[in-house]
């Protein structure tokens, strides 16, 4: 876990996330895709050491489908969905 919070937040602190006021749907779809690969980054990572420490080994393709799919694509799609929950909850607080 410590990997993945280490990963994804010095991407967002190197994106300058936390420095925009207002984030746009282009910044937003950069940052979703953004925190995807860093999520594949953590996936490949957590492989790696299930490999090295059970002696476990997994085909290249299994390697790069699984960190496409679990990693890219539902972090992005996580990423997107959780931005536009959070606007429209911002919207009801009334800011």
């Amino acid at each position: 876990m410590s990997v993945n919070v280490a990963i994804l937040e010095a991407l967002l602190y190197l994106s300058g996330f936390y420095r925009r006021q207002e984030l746009g749907k282009g910044y937003m779809l950069f940052i979703c895709l953004l925190m995807g690969v860093g999520d594949a980054l953590v996936t490949f990572v957590n492989m790696e050491q299930m490999m090295f420490f059970y002696r476990l080994y997994y085909a290249d393709w299994y390697l790069a489908l699984y960190m496409l799919v679990n990693g890219l694509l539902y972090s992005s799609i996580g990423a997107w969905l959780g931005a536009k929950t959070g606007s429209k909850l911002q919207q009801v607080m009334g800011e």
